[in-house]
């Protein structure tokens, strides 16, 4: 894994960051349900909400703004968004195209 992703410091993650667990706060600003924290690269939560799409690329803009990411994160994505496919493998019937997906982001990174 070295060799794909950089060395980076360790960050808190919402460990289940997706655009159904982000809700508008009371003044507005956004709040996170369902949380699953662990420590672990920050590009793991991006890479479910880039996956999973839904927001804009404000939303991106900004959050490097604030913490700027190393290059090649989109494209390392799916790479860390196996975590949450090989979940959703393990605690549902098999999909056949989760499967599928599987397999294409191993050979992607073979």
């Amino acid at each position: 894994m070295a060799e794909i992703i950089p060395a980076q410091p360790p960050a808190l993650l919402h460990g289940d960051l997706w655009h159904g667990n982000l809700l508008p706060g009371p003044d507005g600003g956004p709040a996170m349900i369902d949380p699953a924290v662990y420590y672990g690269w920050p590009e793991a939560d991006l890479a479910t909400l880039l996956i999973y799409g839904n927001l804009s690329g404000d939303f991106f803009t900004a959050y490097e703004e604030v913490h700027p990411l190393t290059p090649g994160w989109r494209e390392r994505a799916p790479l860390l968004h196996l975590r949450e496919l090989l979940s959703i493998t393990a605690h549902s019937p098999a999909v056949p195209e989760t499967v599928t997906e599987i397999h294409t982001i191993l050979q992607r990174f073979d």
